[in-house]
């Protein structure tokens, strides 16, 4: 798509990933899961913190990847990507815009004026 002599210094950048957001969100919950391990709370304390410290891990990871997938994307993308690609924008419909139920009857069903 690009060759090396067309590419140009641009104003544009991709957006890199956060690692240190994400490093800064599991790293605490993975530092209280170590904690309740070496504290040894009764059985049913610790199963209850294990869970929870475990899902709120995956919870966040989770999280920060769908903040980040634009980014993964871009990563991929070489400095000419900008000039050289096309993006169709579609616009949709609002919900004002919708006709009302009368309006959208078809022309061939609309009874003959001659009936009564």
């Amino acid at each position: 798509m690009c060759h090396p002599s067309d590419s140009a210094p641009s104003a544009w950048q991709p957006g890199r990933p956060r690692w240190a957001l994400l490093y800064g969100v599991t790293l605490p919950q993975l530092a209280a899961l170590a904690a309740v391990e070496a504290g040894s709370p009764p059985l049913p304390a610790r199963a209850l913190l294990r869970w929870t410290l475990a899902l709120g891990t995956f919870v966040a990871m989770a999280l920060w990847l769908r903040a980040n997938r634009a980014a993964f994307d871009l990563q991929d993308w070489c400095d000419c990507a900008p000039q050289t690609m096309t993006i169709r924008l579609i616009d949709s419909r609002r919900l004002d815009a919708v006709p009302s139920r009368s309006e959208r009857r078809p022309s061939w069903a609309e009874e003959p004026a001659g009936r009564a």
